[in-house]
C-alpha cells in the first residue's frame, strides 16, 4: 500500500479557498512470482518450500541427521528415505470401500 499527500493553490483570489489538501492509501496488485530459480537453488542442506495447506507457500527446514549425538539416528538421509520405503503401507482402493459409496450417497 502506497500512501499519497498533496496540496494544491488556490489561483482564485475571489474563492475564499486558499488551498487544499488531500490524502490517499492506495493499493495496486501486481503479479510476481512466487519464488525465483535462485531462491530455489540456493537453499541450504535441510530446507525446502512446499504447496501446503490448499496451495500456501511453506519453507521447511528439517534436521539433518547427526550420528555423533543420537544412537538411533540413521547415518544418512538416504538411510531415512530407505527405511520409509520398507514399511509405507498404502491402501489404493480406500475409495471403493463401502462406507465411501455410502458416504458418497448420503452426502450427493
Amino acid at each position: 500500500m502506497r500512501r499519497y499527500t498533496g496540496v494544491d493553490d488556490s489561483s482564485d483570489p475571489d474563492s475564499g479557498v486558499d488551498f487544499k489538501s488531500r490524502n490517499e492509501d492506495r493499493i495496486s496488485v501486481s503479479e510476481v512470482p512466487m519464488l525465483t530459480p535462485a531462491e530455489l537453488v540456493t537453499l541450504p542442506k535441510g530446507q525446502a518450500f512446499a504447496l501446503l495447506e490448499g496451495g500456501q507457500l511453506w519453507k521447511l527446514r528439517m534436521p539433518l541427521p547427526d550420528p555423533k549425538g543420537d544412537p538411533a539416528m540413521p547415518a544418512s538421509l538416504a538411510e531415512i528415505a530407505a527405511e520409509m520405503e520398507r514399511t509405507y503401507v498404502s491402501n489404493p482402493g480406500w475409495y471403493r470401500t463401502p462406507e465411501s459409496w455410502w458416504r458418497a450417497a448420503r452426502d450427493g
